[in-house]
């Protein structure tokens, strides 16, 4: 299953940006209007103006298993120099947010691991869990990293 699907791809240089998911069926996206920071989930500072790209993945990558269900998957992967950034957006106050994002995003992770028959560095993938209605939640815990493999 290829992941990184060019009509699903964008890209920029600009120094800030955010990542946007209207949560309207539609694949999150990125953007770079400052008066609409409201929208933006996530904020991406890339002081070096590096050429960033964004596949989005949920709502844009079909991820379906062998019985044709939906496999779960976060929102999409930022990719600069050959660092993948695996990004999943929420909007919730309350309920089991973190660990379904958790799970989103290891599935992917691992969707992603095996597309690349395993020649990935796992040292240069990042997973980011963001909430713009708890913005200083401390999602990285030692349990939780432990859902993606990987340990101190």
């Amino acid at each position: 299953m290829n992941l990184l699907k060019d009509e699903c791809k964008s890209s920029l240089t600009d120094s800030l940006f955010g990542i946007c998911d209207d949560d309207d069926n539609n694949p999150a996206y990125l953007n770079t209007d400052s008066t609409d920071k409201v929208k933006w989930i996530a904020t991406v500072t890339n002081p070096q103006c590096l050429d960033i790209a964004f596949w989005a993945i949920d709502n844009c990558v079909d991820c379906s298993d062998e019985q044709g269900n939906q496999v779960t998957r976060c929102d999409g992967i930022l990719h600069y120099r050959d660092i993948y950034h695996f990004v999943e957006l929420k909007a919730r106050k309350k309920g089991s947010w973190m660990s379904k994002g958790f799970k989103q995003l290891r599935a992917t992770i691992y969707l992603f691991i095996e597309s690349q028959n395993g020649q990935v560095d796992r040292k240069k993938i990042i997973a980011q869990l963001s909430n713009s209605l708890k913005p200083y939640t401390h999602v990285i815990k030692q349990q939780q990293l432990a859902l993606f493999g990987y340990s101190d």
